[in-house]
């Protein structure tokens, strides 16, 4: 392995996220404070948290999909012990973390869990990969970077078996290699790959303990050039370990960015009862002073009674934007949308991001939003003069929610729809 390498890779692409992630962060607080807590009644909100976020008792109403998204999401998680693993072999061949050496029983029960949920991951994107290209589903939005992100995981799992596979058939040939001197070279480079690896394995036949996943690849490559598997040992390592930084970068401008968010948008989400629309400001007297304002002012769109422009939804409904994973499932269950109405929940939030989004080079530079109606708004402020209505939506839209929240219900990551249609 390369430290030269690792660390460009390693330090440059979380480098590059964390400009992404301050740029999506500066946007948050494009949003406007709210004045409910959302930080009290913490024990219901971690509880919310694994219900809806951990557990996700909502994927399940759509099973075969919902089963899916369950199965790479827990497979995801068993394999970021891996990925932690071989990024520590970039800077240091023999790194493993502690407890997980390769001849010790809690490092080959790793080992065998990663192959299976490897496998569980591959069996999820299929699903996944079918509804999008074989049987496409009307409620989710369909697209070429869907299809990549599927490739990537489905890349990714495949590539760490066949690191492991290659490595072991080299562990095995290792001796034969290093014990000839006209071949110190390659002896060298195999030596690197195969450092952590612990004893020499036996044979080379199929075994399904520790590593059926490596053994399974193993048994595909036993006959290469040992050349050859030095080079694809090498593949498997670096498109592991450099395509999970990738994925991590592409999530803050995509809809996989919910992967970071859905947890904190759950745990920040509103406890009260569902029937109870939000408050307009809050208390009656500084709806009144607002009012009063607006009544004063030449633009009184400029005030924040309800939300007339993009400045005037708070910085939790941002995280709602954040948290979409366009599946559509809102859409799918909308009475309104069923009878032909212009109504898409769905739509209807990806519109208000993307309108948003328009403001990222301000957002960037630190500036935060200043309301008209107290005067000439200082040089460093942001005056938003576009109106959400009807340049960004539609009237209709808006007119055809029947306040059924059967779109929040039915939402994944507990997305608020209806306060937001009657603001």
């Amino acid at each position: 392995m390369s430290v030269i390498a690792m660390s460009v890779i390693f330090f440059g692409l979380w480098g590059v996220f964390a400009y992404s992630a301050y740029r999506r962060f500066a946007l948050l607080l494009f949003g406007a404070p709210t004045w409910e807590s959302r930080f009290d009644r913490i024990i219901p909100r971690l509880k919310a948290v694994w219900t809806y976020a951990i557990f996700q008792k909502k994927m399940r109403y759509y099973l075969w999909a919902g089963l899916a998204h369950n199965l790479i999401f827990v497979g995801f998680g068993v394999l970021l012990l891996r990925t932690l693993i071989l990024w520590g072999r970039g800077f240091y061949p023999a790194f493993n973390l502690p407890l997980l050496g390769a001849d010790s029983t809690l490092g080959m029960s790793y080992a065998f869990a990663k192959d299976i949920f490897a496998t569980i991951v591959l069996l999820g994107v299929s699903v996944f990969v079918y509804y999008r290209a074989i049987k496409p589903q009307k409620r989710m939005s369909l697209s070429i970077e869907g299809l990549v992100i599927l490739g990537i995981i489905a890349t990714m799992m495949l590539t760490d078996m066949l690191y492991d596979g290659t490595s072991e058939v080299l562990h095995y040939r290792a001796g034969v290699i290093c014990a000839d001197p006209a071949q110190s070279g390659l002896c060298q480079s195999v030596s690197t790959i195969v450092a952590p690896l612990g004893s020499v394995p036996a044979d080379l036949s199929y075994h399904f303990w520790p590593e059926p996943g490596g053994s399974l690849f193993a048994q595909i490559t036993k006959a290469a050039p040992t050349g050859l598997l030095v080079f694809l040992a090498h593949l498997g390592f670096w498109s592991h370990a450099t395509l999970v930084l990738v994925f991590l970068n592409i999530l803050p401008y995509s809809k996989h960015f919910h992967i970071i968010t859905a947890i904190p948008n759950v745990f920040l989400g509103d406890l009260d009862p569902k029937g109870r629309l939000r408050p307009m400001a809050e208390s009656t007297e500084a709806l009144l002073e607002q009012v009063e304002l607006a009544a004063d002012a030449e633009d009184m769109n400029a005030a924040r009674i309800g939300y007339a422009r993009i400045d005037h939804f708070s910085w939790k409904d941002v995280v709602d934007f954040y948290s979409c994973t366009e599946c559509g499932r809102c859409t799918d269950n909308c009475p309104a949308a069923k009878t032909g109405k212009t109504l898409s929940p769905k739509q209807l939030t990806l519109d208000l991001r993307d309108h948003l989004y328009e403001f990222q080079s301000e957002a960037q530079k630190g500036l935060r939003p200043a309301s008209r109606l107290e005067g000439e708004a200082p040089a460093n402020k942001i005056v938003v003069t576009k109106d959400l209505l009807p340049e960004v939506i539609d009237p209709d839209v808006l007119w055809a929610c029947t306040t059924c929240r059967a779109c929040e219900e039915q939402c994944p990551v507990n997305i608020s729809y209806v306060d937001k249609i009657v603001q």
